[in-house]
């Protein structure tokens, strides 16, 4: 691929980063986009979550649902969420945010993450990460600046791994360091992946290859930095 055609490839591909892989939205601009999207979570959320469960707090839902698209790639507190949620004056119990959380996944709006471990309690007990089924809902509901696109971009990578039918975990180093995926396939292939969306950034490619590096020594499992840069070969070789 020539010079002028990968600048083409890497200014479409940072597109679809924000944007997102609708068919509606394809070729619209960006109000229209964002009003497409919008009106497809509110379908989403009242058709396939408040009438199927019998919900009846359809403000909380939206704004749960808009604090979850705030925190891709992110680990999700439950007790963070219900404090805020507390303080803005809804009236929920823990128990029930669980549930909405179930929910709002069980709609494939949203997917959660666990740890990687051996151990069901430490996959349990430890939080997990959120991603969106799509980044343009992400940037539908929220106002995300340029400092959001290597989280955009860890969800994109999310969602060609499970696309692919991997099973998908975080890993993290008995040093605390974090790997943002362990996969895993059907046939017993497993593999690490760290997102590096600012891999022009010396600094932050040496954190995120030192991670990555240190979880293949522990787990003797092989692994790649994943970037724009590379992006297509990573998808060939899933």
């Amino acid at each position: 691929m020539g010079r002028g055609a990968f600048d083409r490839y890497l200014f479409s591909f940072f597109n679809y980063i924000k944007t997102g892989g609708f068919p509606e939205t394809v070729g619209a601009d960006r109000s229209d986009g964002v009003q497409i999207l919008q009106e497809y979570v509110e379908v989403v959320l009242f058709r396939d979550v408040m009438e199927r469960w019998s919900l009846a707090n359809l403000p909380l839902l939206k704004e749960l649902f808009r604090r979850l698209l705030s925190m891709p790639g992110r680990m999700l507190s439950v007790n963070k969420l219900y404090n805020e949620l507390k303080g803005l004056g809804f009236s929920i119990s823990k128990n029930t945010l669980y549930e909405y959380i179930l929910h709002v996944e069980d709609a494939y709006l949203i997917f959660t993450v666990p740890l990687y471990s051996q151990s069901v309690k430490q996959q349990t007990v430890n939080p997990r990460k959120v991603y969106a089924i799509d980044t343009g809902l992400l940037n539908s509901v929220n106002l995300l600046t340029n400092e959001d696109m290597g989280y955009l971009f860890e969800n994109i990578i999310f969602l060609a791994l499970r696309k692919k039918g991997y099973k998908v975990f975080y890993y993290f180093t008995k040093e605390r360091y974090e790997v943002d995926f362990f996969a895993e396939n059907a046939q017993g292939r497993k593999f690490l992946v760290q997102a590096c969306f600012d891999y022009r950034d010396a600094e932050t490619l040496k954190r995120e290859t030192r991670s990555l590096e240190l979880a293949k020594e522990r787990t003797g499992i092989q692994g790649m930095i994943v970037t724009p840069e590379n992006y297509l070969e990573f998808i060939r070789n899933l």
